[in-house]
Parts: C-alpha cells; structure tokens; sequence
C-alpha cells in the first residue's frame, strides 16, 4: 500500500533507466502522499544532465512545482522558484505554462516581489528560453508596478519583452501598463506602447485615460526641457517625437474629462455650489438692509 497505484506513470514504462523509474515512483508517490516537500528535495538530489532524459526530468519539475503551489504556503513558493531555476541552469527550460502559473500565484497571494524576481532571473540569463515566459493576465500590471516601485531596470526588461512579444492585453491593464512606463521614464517603451495599443477598436481605452495622457504629458514636456532638439533617448537609436503628439495628447487629455468619475464630478458640482453660495453670502453682507421695502414685501 506504500506505492498507490497513480506513482507509476505510463511514461515511465517507455524509459530504459532504470534508475530514473524508480526515483519517478518515488516522487511521485511523495506527490499522492502530500509529501511535496520530501518530493522537491528528491528531485533535486535526483536532477540529472543527461539529456536523453530531459523530457522525462522537466516533466517531473512541473509536476512537483505544481504541487509546492498549491499548497498555498510562503515555503512552497519559495522551493518552487528554487526548482525552476535550478532547471534551467541545467538547461532543462521548464513548459510556460509552469512558469506562468509561479507568477500567477505570487501575484495572487501577495508575494509579487518573488515573481518579479524570478520573471527578471530568467529573462536576464535566458533571454531565448525564456521568450515565451511573459507574464499575462493581471500578473502583467501588477509585475510592471512592482518593478516600477523597485527598479527600473526590471521594468524595462518587461517592456521591451511586452513589444517583442505583442501580446493582446486586457482592456483594463492597457493604460496602467503605459502609464507605469511613462512614470518610470522609459521614453522609448512609452512612445512604442502608445504607437501600438493606441489604436484600432480598444483605442478610446488609452487615449481616453487621464493617467495615461497625464504620465505621458509629463515625461514628453520634461524631455523637450532636457533636450531642445526633441531627440528621444534610448539604445543608439535617433527616434524623434512625432509632430504634434504632445498638443494631440493634451487634446484628447481634455476629451477624457468626459471620463470623469461621477463621485469626482458630484464633488465639484458640490464645491462649486458651495462657492457660489459664499460669494452670494458675502455680497449679501454690502448690501444695506432696506427695512422699509422688506416690511412691504412681507
């Protein structure tokens, strides 16, 4: 009864290494038990280089990740950044939909400084093996802000990976992704996002965004201080603001008032109101008091 009957895999049955069956019993056994964590520490005594197994190996690792993941735990996020990174040193790229799903669950649990550590390991070391490993979904602004508030290197390692890959982006994560990127300075990363998704069906969802017009505003009007020739920097690159993309941004910036929260909108009518009120009150007090005629009146 030690062994249940799901640790032996039909995978397994193909292999002529003997060894490696074995150990794959065992994890996976670990795996049925909830023994995750003596799984992960088996795997890691277990790896292998050879690369007649690499297959067979990087299967096991994302089946143990997996596991450490869903155990909800602090610990099991942590062996599990251990186990994808130790795979691919060993040249064993790990399935994206591993990976994606350690970033997901760091972002969802409130351990979203893991995930951006790990996106940026990766990417950094492994540039190729880890082209298919953009975050997605909502991991994608919350990693984004995270790097912002941090290092803006990591941010600009993400944005340049978001225009290789050009993935479609939720509606709602568009403009903070922009804006994130204007208010860490990344002029170029901006200009390209704008250029992009600032177009086409969804267009209104980024020029009709006041951070959005108001982060690129900003950084456009701080580099035509910096330098009067409007040359934008970036890697050797001379790529100069287009004509007129600081007067349409303040354009449409006004348009996006439209967008203006209702509560936003309730307030200043209340303001407003309570201005006017003031200043009818006030000249209410230069006014002599006609007792005679307020005696006929009444």
């Amino acid at each position: 009864d030690l062994i249940p009957p799901g640790a032996i895999r039909e995978e397994d049955k193909g292999l002529n290494h003997v060894p490696t069956i074995i150990m794959s019993t065992i994890i996976h056994t670990c795996l049925v038990r909830g023994w995750i964590f003596d799984a992960a520490d088996l795997l890691e005594f277990s790896s292998s280089s050879d690369p007649r197994l690499k297959i067979h190996y990087t299967t096991l690792v994302e089946d143990v990740v997996c596991a450490l993941l869903d155990s909800h735990s602090a610990k099991g996020v942590d062996r599990s950044a251990e186990l994808i990174q130790s795979s691919f040193e060993r040249g064993f790229p790990l399935n994206s939909e591993c990976v994606l799903k350690f970033y997901d669950a760091t972002c969802s649990r409130g351990l979203k400084d893991k995930g951006a550590a790990l996106y940026l390991h990766l990417r950094s070391r492994y540039p190729t093996q880890s082209v298919d490993l953009l975050p997605r979904g909502h991991t994608l602004p919350v990693l984004m802000d995270t790097f912002v508030n941090s290092r803006q290197h990591g941010a600009k390692v993400l944005a340049t990976h978001i225009l290789e890959r050009r993935p479609r982006i939720a509606k709602h994560s568009t403009p903070t992704i922009i804006a994130l990127c204007a208010e860490a300075f990344l002029v170029e990363e901006s200009r390209q996002l704008w250029e992009y998704y600032g177009q086409g069906t969804d267009k209104i969802t980024v020029t009709g965004n006041p951070r959005v017009m108001l982060a690129l505003v900003k950084l456009f009007t701080n580099e035509g201080r910096k330098d009067k020739t409007k040359t934008w920097f970036g890697a050797g690159k001379s790529t100069d603001v287009p004509d007129g993309f600081v007067s349409e941004a303040l354009q449409l910036a006004g348009s996006a008032a439209d967008f203006e929260p209702t509560s936003s909108r309730a307030q200043g009518g209340v303001q407003r109101s309570r201005e006017g009120s003031e200043a009818h009150a006030l000249q209410n007090e230069d006014t002599p008091f006609d007792r005679e005629n307020a005696d006929e009146v009444n």
